[in-house]
This record gives C-alpha cells, sequence and structure tokens, in this order.
C-alpha cells in the first residue's frame, strides 16, 4: 500500500535536515523557530552524532532525530513525534537534562555549560487549552513569570495541526509547518509560492524529490511509514480489546454472582485480567514498558513480572 509521505515520517526528517550537506535548510528553519520567540538570529549550525550515550552500562541510551550545534556552542535537539504518547514531556526533558548534563567532564567548569534548546514537532494536539501553534518553555518565577531565571534550558513544542489554514502565510515558521506537511503535493500553490520566497524550502523539496525518485529510500521511508501506522493500529485494538474482554468476562462473572457487589467485584476482576493478557501479548510484538502501561493502564512493574 502506497502512502502519502511527509516530512513527520521521521526518517525522511532526518534525511532532510540531519544531513549536513543540508545545513543551510536546518538554519532557516531553526531560525524560523527562534526568533519569534525573542533569540538572537543564528549565523551558522551543524549537525553532529545524535546518539547520547549512558553513563553505565544500565543506563538508557538517547537517539536523537537531529542534533545541532551553532556557532557558539548552543546544542539542538530537534524531534519529529507523530504518535500521542503520556510521558512524551518527560522524554523531551530527558533529551534536553542529558544534552546538558553531557558537556562537562570531570574538572570542567561549570561556566563553560552552553545553553541546550529542544525542538519538538508534534503531529497532534498536546495543549488542550493553548490555541497557540508553537510554545516556548523557559524557567521563571511562578511569582512574577516576567523574572527569568535563565534561557539555558528551553523548550519549545510546534503542534502541526494547530495551523490554520491560510491562502497565504507570513510567519516563516507557518511556512515551514505548511511544507512539512505538504511537501508530497506537487500541485499545490502555496507550496510553490515558498519555494520561490524561501531558497532553503525550494532546497528542502528538491531534496525530498531526490529521495523520492531513490527506490531503496523510498522503500525504507514507507516502510517506517507502516511500522508507525501498524503500532497505532495495535494500540487501538489493544484498548478496544481490553475494554471489550474485560467487560464481558467482568458482566459473566457477576452475573453468576447474582448479586451487586459480584457483578462489580466480577467486571473489576475480569478487566484486569483481560489487560493483563492485552499486555502479555503487547510484550511479545516488542512493545516498550512505557507504551503498554499507557495502553493497559497497568504499572510497568507489573508488566515486567507477567
Amino acid at each position: 500500500m502506497e502512502y502519502e509521505l511527509n516530512l513527520t515520517n521521521d526518517y525522511l526528517f532526518r534525511c532532510v535536515l540531519g544531513d549536513r550537506k543540508n545545513s543551510a535548510i536546518l538554519l532557516s528553519f531553526v531560525n524560523a523557530v527562534m526568533e519569534p520567540k525573542g533569540f538572537s538570529r543564528l549565523s551558522s549550525i551543524e549537525t553532529v552524532d545524535p546518539h547520547l550515550g549512558g553513563d553505565s552500562v544500565t543506563q538508557k541510551e538517547a537517539i536523537l532525530d537531529v542534533r545541532a550545534v551553532d556557532a557558539d556552542g548552543r546544542q539542538y535537539d530537534i524531534e519529529i513525534q507523530v504518535r500521542r504518547e503520556s510521558d512524551y514531556i518527560k522524554r523531551s526533558l530527558y533529551y534536553l537534562a542529558k544534552l546538558y548534563a553531557g558537556q562537562l567532564v570531570s574538572g570542567d567548569k561549570y561556566r563553560n555549560l552552553k545553553a541546550c534548546i529542544g525542538i519538538n514537532l508534534l503531529d497532534y494536539i498536546q495543549f488542550e487549552d493553548s490555541p497557540d501553534l508553537h510554545s516556548c518553555f523557559t524557567l521563571r518565577s511562578d511569582i512574577d513569570p516576567r523574572f527569568e531565571l535563565t534561557r539555558e534550558l528551553c523548550l519549545h513544542y510546534i503542534e502541526l495541526p494547530k495551523l490554520k489554514r491560510e491562502t497565504y502565510y507570513t510567519s516563516l515558521l507557518e511556512k515551514w509547518v505548511y511544507f512539512i506537511e505538504n511537501v508530497y503535493n506537487s500541485e499545490d500553490i502555496l507550496i510553490e509560492q515558498m519555494k520561490s520566497e524561501v531558497p532553503e524550502i525550494d532546497q528542502a523539496a528538491q531534496e525530498y524529490e531526490r529521495m523520492m525518485a531513490d527506490l531503496a529510500v523510498k522503500a525504507r521511508a514507507m516502510s517506517r511509514e507502516k511500522w508507525v501506522r501498524d503500532q497505532a493500529s495495535y494500540r487501538e485494538a489493544a484498548r478496544e480489546d481490553g475494554f471489550a474482554e474485560g467487560k464481558a468476562q467482568g458482566l459473566a462473572e457477576g452475573k453468576a454472582e447474582g448479586k451487586a457487589e459480584g457483578k462489580a467485584e466480577g467486571k473489576a476482576e475480569g478487566l484486569l485480567e483481560a489487560k493483563r493478557e492485552t499486555a502479555r501479548k503487547l510484550k511479545a510484538r516488542g512493545f516498550e514498558l512505557s507504551e503498554i502501561a499507557e495502553i493497559t493502564n497497568l504499572s510497568a512493574t507489573e508488566i515486567a513480572n507477567l
């Protein structure tokens, strides 16, 4: 099955923004994120190894989508996230903390630490109570939000579905967001306008077309797209199966008891067992404990012991 591939596909996203030869594309995008929030314009940026190794064999390793460093030594973690995950905010904090702490080795001075910035593109709504496309978080006073402690640690979240449909976009960030979502549409008039106005968007479009012409690259991107969609289907099916099985078994056991408390207890026990069975199946399919916990509402400890 053929899917419409845009740059929310993390493999294509890394190829376009994470390739060292495409530093001009990355620079334009990062400036589009940073400047509207009061950060100075970057003069240059380059990608580096995205692996953040653990300090010991027991510490979790992190692999960033795109990791970059600017001319002043500030580090950037740029992520594309298409699936809603209950722990995504914590994950983005973890990545940023590892970037910041990983700068120093024994004997280094704290004054040598450079700012670390996380840029997260989300293909879902994370902040239901905010209409803003772009949210930026720094360390501020809880009494007076105007009092900013530091911008050494900064997290940006860009919620793609919040982009309003317009006939023309004035901000560079809006243009990039629209391009990321619609690059596959060769007949899109807005895309053509953006390519003529922003050289880096035109360069990114050419890079995308080159990758789509490479059968091996396209096959890998399609495979990744299928995997993401399959995972979403498994998660939804697991929720539905767990609810249906738990409800059926719980009602049956409650009915057999013939008492209201029997129904309640039977339903609860049936639902719990159904969740455990769902967790066993997801473990067998290779799901992470955090994902299984989100789907089943079981604790990670209980899932690990199944």
